[in-house]
């Protein structure tokens, strides 16, 4: 069972060094995003003083972020992209620290209590998969260390929180030789070499490094899953070659 330790450091940037410690030790093992998310937000309002709220929005459309795991009182399930310190976050594609958010025009408060927040985008691979709220009932609670300390790459990439099977979507014509290379054990031509694992292969894995969209993600994964039975799919344009 984990259990949290208490961060004793007054410098905020050692505080969040540690946090981030705990947190990948949380999540170690882990591919379950809703999971990590839950237990990303537990640790924060519990290690974090003087908050709260502590939740994720997730990017559900290019128009509207939905509620995701938090800890606090009940919250707007639905902010529009543009709205509120959270959609404007997403709109603007950088983090947004309110000293007061009553004076931040078109505040929507998931707890009456607010007075200063801090949301920072979660990001991988240039793209927006949602955000991180903080809210605090004490004014200018949050400072630019706090800004520095979330927006550090495994909070702000998104990569705790991403699946642990992870693609590489990639256009080539050349599957049928890339498989027959890979059973082999070597590099499939034009391939890149660290796709091909050292030992030899007994069936087909997924690691989804990379996606250029939505579709393409569900595509490869199905065509992985389809490998991962010894019935490779190849589509028009995209294909994965991936070992254990």
């Amino acid at each position: 069972m984990f259990q949290a330790a208490t961060i004793n450091s007054a410098n905020k940037a050692d505080f969040y060094k540690e946090l981030c410690q705990q947190l990948k030790g949380l999540l170690h093992g882990e591919s379950d995003m809703i999971a990590n998310a839950a237990n990303t937000s537990a640790l924060m309002f519990e290690m974090m003083p003087d908050l709260n709220w502590a939740g994720f929005y997730f990017l559900k459309s290019d128009k509207e972020l939905v509620l995701g795991p938090f800890q606090g009182k009940a919250a707007c399930v639905r902010i529009a992209v543009g709205r509120g310190v959270c959609g404007t976050a997403v709109e603007k594609g950088t983090s947004i620290l309110v000293e007061d958010v009553d004076a931040f025009p078109g505040h929507i408060a998931c707890d009456a209590a607010s007075r200063s927040e801090l949301v920072v985008p979660l990001q991988r691979n240039g793209k927006i998969l949602g955000v991180i709220d903080l809210d605090s009932p004490t004014a200018s609670r949050f400072e630019a260390e706090d800004r520095a300390g979330v927006e550090a790459p495994d909070f702000r990439r998104g990569q705790l929180l991403a699946p642990a099977i992870n693609l590489r979507v990639r256009e080539h014509q050349n599957f049928e030789a890339d498989v027959s290379h890979a059973k082999k054990g070597r590099a499939p031509a034009q391939t890149v070499p660290s796709l091909v694992s050292n030992r030899t292969p007994k069936r087909y894995c997924c690691r989804f490094l990379a996606s250029s969209s939505i579709s393409s993600y569900h595509m490869a994964l199905r065509t992985a899953k389809a490998a991962a039975r010894g019935r490779p799919r190849i589509h028009a344009k995209y294909h994965i070659v991936f070992l254990l």
